[in-house]
């Protein structure tokens, strides 16, 4: 199960559009269009679209809105948990003030490559760069996932997770869709149920003491 992208209309910009995609026939090419053509970027001017602030690099969408997640092997489920423990925030985050939080995996890095490639081994999510503080800092950048399609994420790397996050994961696959009504109404009970578990993600934290696995 996933959810609508919260832009799936974004248009690329006239500088950065490419031409048609070579080789393939009308219809599909599954990248975003642009005034009814087909767009395709090679990796040269993905980077470069996202190296402007606030664009955003966006996964294809199936016909139904949604970006259906890859199936992962051993290896890359065990690889991706280890940048998330490393690299990666597991939260719990809300787009505009009002509405409910929701869940997000982010990973920031100033390797553009290993964004790239979490990216394409998913197969969903987004890539956004991020503001440099000082202009000698490194362009950095964020890989999100967010909502139904994080916690599909969290379901296949959470047994290789071994910081605090595995604790967070834990609690968001076993709690969230529980607690959280499928068209946004809570009853009085139900808002309750949901700021407690709220509170307990809360503490989950790094500054709670970590499982001590026995070795």
């Amino acid at each position: 199960m996933c959810c609508p992208p919260a832009s799936t209309n974004r248009r690329f910009p006239a500088s950065l559009a490419g031409n048609r995609c070579p080789g393939r026939a009308p219809g599909t090419c599954h990248h975003q269009p642009r005034r009814g053509v087909r767009i395709c970027l090679d990796p040269v001017a993905a980077y470069a679209l996202t190296s402007i602030a606030g664009r955003i690099l966006e996964s294809p969408t199936n016909a139904r809105g949604c970006v259906p997640l890859k199936r992962l092997s051993e290896t890359q489920a065990a690889y991706l948990a280890r940048i998330i423990d490393g690299e990666g925030t597991i939260t719990l985050t809300r787009t505009h003030r009002g509405e409910n939080r929701r869940p997000v995996v982010s990973i920031s890095s100033t390797e553009m490559p290993l964004l790239l490639y979490v990216r394409s081994v998913v197969g969903a999510g987004r890539i956004t760069s991020k503001l440099r503080a000082q202009d000698h800092h490194s362009p950095s950048f964020a890989y999100t996932i967010s909502s139904r399609q994080a916690l599909t994420l969290l379901g296949r790397v959470s047994p290789y997770l071994r910081t605090y996050k595995a604790g967070r994961a834990r609690l968001l696959l076993e709690e969230y869709v529980r607690v959280t009504p499928r068209n946004g109404r809570y009853t009085p009970h139900q808002r309750a149920a949901r700021q407690a578990f709220e509170q307990r993600f809360s503490a989950n934290s790094l500054r709670a003491k970590a499982p001590i696995r026995q070795l």
